[in-house]
C-alpha cells in the first residue's frame, strides 16, 4: 500500500459528502443504516415528510433523535438527511431539509457552485436555497420541466431530492445514487465499514465503506459473504478494526 493509493482512497471518500435519502411510504430504513449514516456524517440531521394534506420537517444536532424520528415515519413518505460540513459552521441552521416554500423541500449531497462569501456562517446548500432555488421556484410557479433541466446541469456532481406536502417527489441525478430496501441513498456512506491494515506494510488504510467487491491484497471477495471477507482477512495477514470516528484516522492521511 502506498502513499498514493492511500490518496487515492481519501479523495474518492471526500465525494460523498453528507447522505441524502428518500424513502416511500410504507418503508421502514434498517435502524443500521442510520447509525452508519450518523457515525459517517455527524454534523447534523434532519427529515421532511407529507401526510397527503402538510409537508412537516424535524432537524437535531443529535443523531439518537433523529434515527428514532425517522424509524416513527415508517407510513409516510420522506426525505432524510444526515450532514457533514463543508461550509459554514456546524448548527441547526444549516441542518437539512431546507424549506423551498411552505409546502416543498428539499436535501442535498455534495458541493454546488455558490459564493458563500454573503454569509460565511451558512452553507453552499443555504445559499444555493436562499439567493438561488427560492428566487426560481417563486418566478416559475413550481418545479417546472425546464427547472429540473437547469437543475441537472446546474448541480452537477451533486444529488438533490424533493418532496412537497403531497407526498411528491423528484431526486435530481438519481441515477448517481442507489436503491435499496425499497429506499433510495445518495451514497454507500449508510452501509457498513471494514477497515484493515497491512502487518509489516507501514500504512494503515482507513475504514472503507462496504461496496459489492471488497480488494485486498492478493485479490478481491464479495463482502455481502462475511465468511468469505473473515477467511481473506485471515489467510492475508490482515487485521480488521474497529468502528472509529473518522477524526481519528487524521494521522494515517485520511
Amino acid at each position: 500500500m502506498t502513499v498514493e493509493m492511500i490518496a487515492k482512497l481519501k479523495k474518492k471518500e471526500n465525494k460523498k459528502m453528507c447522505i441524502a435519502i428518500f424513502k416511500p411510504k410504507n418503508t421502514k430504513l434498517k435502524r443500521k443504516h442510520l447509525e452508519n449514516s450518523a457515525e459517517a456524517n455527524p454534523d447534523g440531521f434532519g427529515v421532511a415528510w407529507s401526510d397527503g394534506q402538510k409537508l412537516r420537517t424535524f432537524r437535531t444536532m443529535k443523531a439518537g433523535e433523529w434515527i428514532d424520528k425517522v424509524q416513527s415515519l415508517e407510513d409516510f413518505p420522506a426525505i432524510i438527511h444526515a450532514r457533514i460540513r463543508t461550509h459554514g459552521k456546524t448548527d441547526l441552521e444549516n441542518c437539512h431539509p431546507f424549506r423551498v416554500s411552505g409546502g416543498l423541500a428539499f436535501i442535498h449531497n455534495g458541493c454546488l457552485p455558490i459564493s458563500t462569501a454573503s454569509k460565511p456562517d451558512r452553507s453552499d446548500t443555504w445559499h444555493f436555497n436562499a439567493y438561488v432555488l427560492r428566487p426560481l421556484i417563486r418566478d416559475t410557479r413550481g418545479v417546472t420541466a425546464p427547472v429540473v433541466e437547469l437543475l441537472h446541469e446546474y448541480a452537477r456532481g451533486s444529488k438533490l431530492a424533493f418532496l412537497d406536502y403531497r407526498g411528491r417527489h423528484l431526486i435530481i441525478h438519481e441515477k448517481s445514487g442507489q436503491w435499496e430496501g425499497g429506499a433510495w441513498y445518495s451514497n454507500c456512506s449508510y452501509k457498513n465499514r471494514v477497515g484493515f491494515s497491512w502487518k509489516g506494510g507501514g500504512y494503515t488504510i482507513p475504514p472503507a465503506y462496504v461496496s459489492p467487491i471488497q480488494t485486498y491484497s492478493g485479490g478481491s471477495v464479495p463482502v455481502d459473504d462475511v465468511e468469505a471477507v473473515e477467511k481473506a482477512i485471515e489467510e492475508n495477514s490482515i487485521r480488521r478494526w474497529e468502528r472509529k470516528n473518522m477524526d481519528e484516522w487524521s494521522g494515517y492521511g485520511w
